[in-house]
């Protein structure tokens, strides 16, 4: 870490730290990232490279939630870029793959921590721009969204959205413990993609965990 601002929710830290390292740092302050991929042992650089996106509803990339950053370019001079200065090299590094320059630090936008609930709907695929269109698009309580589309027919999709919420959690770890997976965690993939059986695994799966509505 570099400099942390919580009232002002700003954090500037290396590029090389994990997003796992942030979330870490800024959960006691009742922060979270605001834009980010699904898992958290991405570098932050490596983030900025492909300007990841996330399930956050409505966020866009993450170019959004950067207020600027510094970049060593070909030259070796340190750059810093932001998109009121050099916003060429700010527009080009981000998404970039490296070609610019490399990052060294930046200073990321956080938002207030809230409590979600998972709610979720079955439906044919040609149902969902439908549903997404009236029930989620104008949801203002929809703070992250996915759609899982199922194989082999690719004909059903599952709507998942996690709702902000004011009802009491219902999981009360804030942070997923750092475990070594388990053995079917490795083989899960493995059986779901190498046959029909597989799929229909996943499927049964689903139905039995996406019948929880949990709080976190």
């Amino acid at each position: 870490m570099i400099a942390f601002k919580p009232k002002q929710k700003l954090l500037t830290i290396e590029a090389g730290a994990s997003w796992r390292q942030v979330q870490e740092l800024i959960d006691p302050y009742g922060l979270l990232v605001k834009i980010m991929q699904s898992y958290a042992d991405f570098s932050i650089g490596g983030s900025l490279s492909v300007n990841v996106h996330g399930r956050y509803f409505g966020e866009g990339p993450i170019i959004l939630s950067v207020e600027e950053f510094k970049i060593v370019l070909a030259d070796g001079s340190v750059v810093v870029a932001s998109p009121k200065e050099n916003q060429d090299i700010f527009y080009g590094a981000i998404g970039g793959y490296g070609g610019l320059g490399v990052i060294t630090e930046v200073t990321l936008c956080l938002a207030d921590n809230v409590k979600v609930k998972r709610v979720n709907e079955v439906m044919p695929i040609s149902e969902y721009y439908r549903y997404f269109s009236q029930h989620i698009r104008s949801d203002k309580t929809a703070i992250f969204h996915n759609a899982i589309i199922y194989p082999p027919d690719f004909k059903k999709v599952r709507s998942v959205t996690f709702e902000q919420t004011q009802e009491p959690v219902t999981i009360a770890s804030r942070l997923r413990p750092l475990v070594k997976p388990t053995f079917w965690q490795k083989q899960k993939p493995k059986i779901i993609a190498s046959s029909a059986f597989g799929k229909e695994l996943r499927k049964l799966h689903d139905y039995v965990d996406y019948a929880r509505r949990p709080v976190m």
